[in-house]
C-alpha cells in the first residue's frame, strides 16, 4: 500500500465535511495484520470498529446502524457474502453501503457479491489512496441520500400542515415562530411574512397569559416536565386587530437535531362556545317557564345520570311507576333532575315520558324536548 493521504475536500460541500467528522465504519477481516492496517488508515478520518469475523460485525450493526461496512469475502464462519445478505435482509441496515474486500480476481466472485447487495468491491492489493477515495465517496453518497429522504419527508409533513384545518405554528427553543400555516393566517389575521421570527406568545396570547406560557416552555427545556404541554387547554387568544376569542391550544415539544422545538395547534372554538351558551339560555328559560306553573307538574329527582336509568332495571322500573302515578294524579308536565350533564339523549326515559302522555318532557342539565313527537307516540 502507498502512504495514506487524507480525502480531499476540494469541490465537496458541507455534507462531505460532516461525513468526515461523524461517520462510523464497521470492518470484518480475519487477517489480523490486514485488519489492523485498515483500522489504522480509516481511523485517521472516521470512527472505526474492526472485527475478526462477520457475525461480530453483524452484532455491532444491530446495536447501532453504521454509516458503512467493509467485509472480506472469504472468512471463517459468516463470510462476506453472508454479511451482505444479512444486512440487506434487515430494514435497519438495508440502506447501509457495503464494500467487500477480496483477493479473488475472478469476475464471477465480484458479480456474486454485487448481486448479493454489495455497493462496491476492492481487490487486494489496493493503494491507500484508492481505499480512502472509495470509502469517502460512498459515505458522501449515503449522506446525500439520507438528506434527500429527510427533505422529502419534511416536504410531505409541511404539505399536511399547510392544508390543516387547525391553525398550526412551529417555534424554535426560544419560542420564535418558524412556521405559520394558512389557517393560522386566517384565524389570527396575520400574514406569514409578518410573524416569522417573532415571539409566539406576543402575537397569539393576551398579556396576562404570556408569562405563564413562557414559564411552561422554560420549565420543559430545563427539567423535561411537560406541565401544560402535550394536552389541549382552553385559552383566550388574540387576533391582529386586538379582539380576543376562545381557543383550544395544544403545544407539543419535539427534538430536532440537538435542540428542542415546539409545535402549536390552535382551534377557534367561538362557534362551540356560542352554541353551548345558547343551549344553557334556552334550558334556563324553559325551566323558568315550567317553574312558574303551579299545578300539573311532576318533579323527578335522581342523583345518578340518565345512563343509570337505562342500565339498572330497578331504577327504570321505579321511574316508570312514578310516571304512571304522576299521570294518574293529573300531571301533564314532567321535570327530571339527573344531577349530571351528559351529551347523550336520556332514552328510554324520555320516550317513557312522552308515551305516558306528558305534554312537556324536560331533563334538566341534559335534554330539552317538546312532545310527544309523532314518531315516538
Amino acid at each position: 500500500m502507498t502512504p495514506a493521504q487524507p480525502p480531499s475536500d476540494a469541490g465537496r460541500g458541507p455534507t462531505a465535511a460532516r461525513v468526515e467528522r461523524e461517520a462510523r465504519i464497521l470492518v470484518a477481516e480475519d487477517d489480523t495484520t490486514f485488519r489492523h492496517v485498515l483500522e489504522m488508515l480509516l481511523g485517521e478520518h472516521w470512527t472505526v470498529e474492526a472485527f475478526p469475523d462477520g457475525q461480530k460485525l453483524l452484532d455491532a450493526a444491530r446495536k447501532g446502524t453504521p454509516d458503512l461496512v467493509m467485509a472480506d469475502l472469504l472468512m471463517a464462519g459468516l463470510d462476506g457474502f453472508g454479511v451482505v445478505r444479512e444486512l440487506r435482509a434487515d430494514a435497519a441496515t438495508r440502506a447501509v453501503p457495503v464494500i467487500v474486500i477480496t483477493g479473488l480476481t475472478e469476475e464471477e466472485a465480484r458479480i456474486k457479491a454485487l448481486e448479493a447487495g454489495a455497493n462496491d468491491f476492492l481487490i487486494k492489493p489496493f493503494s491507500n489512496r484508492e481505499l480512502l477515495l472509495r470509502v469517502s465517496t460512498h459515505l458522501e453518497m449515503a449522506a446525500l441520500r439520507r438528506e434527500a429522504a429527510e427533505r422529502e419527508k419534511e416536504a410531505h409533513t409541511r404539505a399536511i400542515l399547510e392544508g390543516a384545518l387547525e391553525a398550526v405554528a412551529a417555534m424554535d427553543g426560544r419560542g420564535r415562530i418558524t412556521f405559520w400555516n394558512p389557517q393560522a393566517e386566517r384565524v389570527f389575521g396575520r400574514p406569514r411574512q409578518e410573524v416569522m421570527g417573532r415571539a409566539f406568545v406576543d402575537l397569539v396570547l393576551p398579556p396576562e397569559l404570556r408569562g405563564e406560557h413562557t414559564h411552561e416552555m422554560r420549565r420543559f427545556l430545563e427539567s423535561g416536565e411537560a406541565g401544560a404541554l402535550n394536552r389541549r387547554v382552553e385559552v383566550k387568544a388574540l387576533r391582529r386587530d386586538g379582539t380576543s376569542f376562545p381557543a383550544e391550544l395544544a403545544m407539543t415539544p419535539m427534538r430536532v437535531g440537538g435542540a428542542y422545538a415546539f409545535t402549536a395547534f390552535i382551534r377557534d372554538i367561538s362557534d362551540r362556545k356560542q352554541t353551548e351558551a345558547a343551549a344553557r339560555l334556552a334550558s334556563d328559560r324553559l325551566l323558568s317557564a315550567v317553574e312558574s306553573i303551579q299545578d300539573g307538574v311532576a318533579w323527578f329527582g335522581f342523583g345518578a345520570t340518565s345512563e343509570s336509568h337505562r342500565g339498572r332495571g330497578g331504577q327504570s322500573a321505579l321511574f316508570a311507576r312514578r310516571l304512571r302515578d304522576a299521570r294518574d294524579a293529573g300531571c301533564r308536565f314532567a321535570i327530571v333532575e339527573t344531577g349530571k350533564e351528559t351529551a347523550e339523549e336520556p332514552n328510554p326515559s324520555y320516550r317513557n315520558m312522552v308515551r305516558s302522555g306528558f305534554q312537556l318532557a324536560y331533563f334538566r342539565h341534559n335534554w330539552v324536548r317538546r312532545g310527544p313527537a309523532a314518531s315516538e307516540a
